[in-house]
């Protein structure tokens, strides 16, 4: 055992302690210039109340089996490193039960550019009910390391608040709760080792909603992101979904809001060969742009697919650049029987050009929605559409043919709004002898 007794000390450099049966701190210890490394063995870094350890802006290093932290912990613009003596310890923040636990209010007695809590020798990892107030002075990345073969992250029991967020596991990262942040993004990464093990998911459990006040990335390599059930997934800067993500049950829709906070910077992004399947569960998707890399897919087996602007009065391009845009290939990367439906009551204006009829063959019936006053559709110069099923387009202020489209197999609704249906010289609209049925 080591104790730092009634006077405070003052150490002009870092300082290295090694105890088996813990380490106390009765008093005061400052450290500065160099790292400061404790480790208390088998027993706890107690800080008593009133007592704080401040390392002067130098990174302190903790192994410990447990914390016992009434007192403070400063380590100014450096960060706090945390990791477990004994193998396989679990590790539980805020009200979660676990052999090495800090709760809620002792994490809310820690000042750091930086925390890490876990490592190589630490087991799984729980929590439940971390504060807001109590987390928001770890001023950068919290990171959560359950990197020991097999072990796993779980958000149980109360939601949890953070200000940036880290998850690195070997075996699955689970939410139980929601999960929010709300200085910087969330980053999740469910195989740390990208070995096969027994889960190594990101699963999701039934209403659950997971909020990055940034980008939210979800990275599963040999795993899955799996919803069982309904889910929302907020971020303020964009959603990244690097690995196949699927819907486990029935009748639960998805979102995925990639620009939660209206600013236009908040693109969808999925990697390319990557599958977004939602087993006939219907999606929405809200952003200011959508990125579906080549070789993807985003699926809804019978339910609708749904896809809106972020902003007001933004403006939506298939094959057309605008502040939405989707190549004709990316059209192609979409798959429902349910239909695609594009555009709402707020949005812009939407142009689509040189849309083919093999990129349009599986998404059942377009819907195109700019009824937004004075917003239009517009069937671009560039190149002539032609769609495997029918469309239904509706507008506020007019549907404009500058180049010829050609719809096939079901029929064609056009509501121009109080504006014309206009067809400009030498084009064509050809329903290919399916219903057409126009209101304008």
């Amino acid at each position: 055992l080591i104790v730092f007794g009634s006077a405070a000390s003052i150490f002009d450099k870092g300082i290295i302690a090694q105890a088996m049966g813990g380490v106390v701190l009765s008093a005061d210890v400052t450290t500065s210039s160099t790292e400061t490394l404790i480790s208390t063995g088998t027993g706890s870094l107690t800080v008593i109340a009133t007592k704080g350890l401040v390392t002067t802006s130098t990174l302190l290093t903790l192994t410990v089996d447990d914390i016992s932290l009434d007192g403070t912990i400063n380590t100014g613009t450096n960060t706090l490193v945390v990791e477990c003596y004994s193998a396989g310890r679990t590790v539980g923040l805020g009200t979660a039960s676990a052999q090495l636990n800090l709760a809620d209010a002792e994490l809310g007695q820690i000042t750091s550019t930086g925390m890490s809590i876990g490592g190589s020798n630490c087991g799984s990892q729980t929590f439940t009910g971390v504060t807001n107030g109590n987390s928001d002075s770890i001023n950068a990345v919290l990171t959560l390391l359950a990197i020991r073969d097999d072990a796993a992250v779980t958000f149980v029991g109360t939601s949890s608040v953070f200000n940036i967020l880290a998850v690195q596991a070997d075996n699955g990262v689970i939410f139980k709760s929601d999960v929010l942040t709300t200085g910087g993004a969330i980053h999740l990464d469910s195989n740390y080792d990208r070995k096969v093990d027994s889960s190594d998911a990101i699963g999701f459990t039934d209403g659950r909603t997971l909020t990055s006040a940034s980008v939210l990335t979800l990275a599963a390599y040999q795993g899955a992101v799996l919803f069982v059930g309904s889910a929302s997934l907020e971020a303020v800067a964009g959603i990244v979904v690097l690995d196949h993500a699927a819907g486990m049950t029935s009748n639960k829709p998805l979102v995925f809001n990639a620009d939660n906070d209206s600013d236009g910077d908040g693109t969808l992004y999925v990697t390319a060969g990557k599958e977004i399947a939602t087993g006939d569960n219907a999606l929405t998707v809200t952003a200011w742009d959508v990125d579906i890399g080549v070789g993807s897919l985003v699926s809804s087996g019978t339910a609708a697919i749904t896809i809106h602007g972020a902003l007001a009065s933004q403006t939506i391009g298939f094959g057309s650049s605008k502040n939405m845009q989707l190549s004709d290939a990316e059209l192609g990367r979409f798959s429902t029987t349910g239909g695609l439906q594009v555009g709402n009551a707020a949005s812009g204006s939407i142009t689509l050009a040189g849309i083919t009829d093999a990129n349009s063959d599986n998404i059942a019936t377009l819907t195109l929605t700019a009824t937004r006053a004075n917003m239009l559709v517009i069937f671009d110069t560039a190149s002539a559409s032609t769609f495997n099923k029918g469309i239904t387009v509706q507008a506020a202020n007019g549907v404009i043919l500058s180049e010829s489209v050609t719809t096939k197999a079901s029929t064609t609704v056009i509501n121009s709004g109080v504006g014309a249906v206009k067809v400009v010289p030498d084009k064509t609209l050809s329903t290919t002898d399916q219903l057409l049925f126009v209101t304008a």
